[in-house]
């Protein structure tokens, strides 16, 4: 026996997991999402039997479960690129180590301040306190905060942001 729409229910199905997906935390119900529309293409190109349906859904699935979801969880997360060609550094990453900002909102450990560096706002962390108007070198980026520390008046050099 068949559902009178099959594409359709399918279409759905995969639509409501996607959904779902947003309120779960694992990142598996994507996956589900994925094969209930594989299956309904699948329909929509061939007249198939409600068991191979459930079958190509299963199927494709896990399949796409186990081949992608630690490829794509990490992109999801910002933990990888989602591009395997390599690229070119950032600029602003690339030049940001051991250049000069300027502290715009006071760094105290171990809250997060602000500093201005090539005219962009980033958050900054530093071992030490570093009052607001003062210039700080940045000694690491950990994605979008910087990680700085003081830099005496003496010691400014002409990279300043």
């Amino acid at each position: 026996m068949n559902p009178p729409y099959p594409i359709l229910l399918w279409f759905v199905t995969g639509a409501l997991l996607f959904s779902l997906e947003l309120f779960a935390p694992a990142f598996v119900l994507f996956f589900f999402g994925v094969g209930a529309w594989v299956a309904a293409v699948a329909v929509w190109l061939f007249p198939l039997e409600l068991v191979w349906q459930l079958a190509i859904f299963l199927a494709s699935s896990l399949l796409s479960l186990f081949l992608l979801r630690r490829t794509l969880r990490g992109v999801f997360r910002g933990n990888r690129a989602h591009n395997a060609a390599p690229t070119a550094p950032s600029p602003t990453i690339s030049a940001a180590v051991g250049a000069l900002a300027e502290v715009i909102e006071a760094i105290e450990p171990p809250l997060e301040g602000q500093i201005k560096f090539q005219g962009s706002f980033w958050r900054a962390v530093s071992g030490t306190a570093i009052a607001a108007g003062e210039k700080a070198r940045i000694i690491s980026q950990n994605g979008l905060v910087m990680h700085v520390e003081a830099v005496q008046p003496d010691t400014f050099k002409t990279t300043e942001a």
